[in-house]
């Protein structure tokens, strides 16, 4: 990329397509201190201006560089985070399991089904698919009964 187009990328960084140009050639570059830094005050920037896709897609980067540093807390925590930003998206359910031993899974999916419980969902619709997908996902036939119970 030549000066001008560098000049002209870092004056318009607040816009996220820039931002992201940016981001991308840190990431390319492994420089990921700066890659997070940009996504972290993206995310700041996003959420003042109530842009919650944008503030996603810089979590979602975030994720896409912990996995690259192999970085498990981090991981979890993005995932978890876009697990619930996500209206419950599965495949990033699947990452924050993926990112557990199995030892550790089994009281790891019962806290985020507790955590499941407690959102606040219109109609709760979301909130039982959701259950039931995880009740599949996990083989828990059993806990069905009684999650409905409670």
């Amino acid at each position: 990329m030549n000066a001008d187009a560098n000049a002209l990328i870092r004056e318009n960084i607040i816009y996220p397509d820039f931002r992201e140009i940016v981001i991308n050639e840190a990431i390319k570059k492994k420089d990921f201190e700066k890659a997070i830094k940009l996504c972290l005050e993206g995310i700041e920037i996003s959420e003042k201006a109530d842009h919650y896709g944008i503030t996603d897609r810089w979590r979602q980067k975030l994720l896409q560089i912990s996995e690259l540093k192999k970085n498990i807390p981090d991981i979890r925590k993005w995932s978890e985070l876009l697990f619930f930003k996500s209206n419950f998206d599965m495949k990033y359910y699947r990452k924050v399991k993926s990112a557990y031993d199995i030892n550790e899974w089994e009281s790891e999916c019962e806290r985020i089904v507790e955590k499941i419980k407690k959102e606040k969902i219109f109609g709760r619709y979301g909130y039982a698919n959701t259950l039931a997908e995880i009740f599949i996902e996990e083989k828990y036939p059993g806990k069905i009964v009684r999650a409905n119970s409670q």
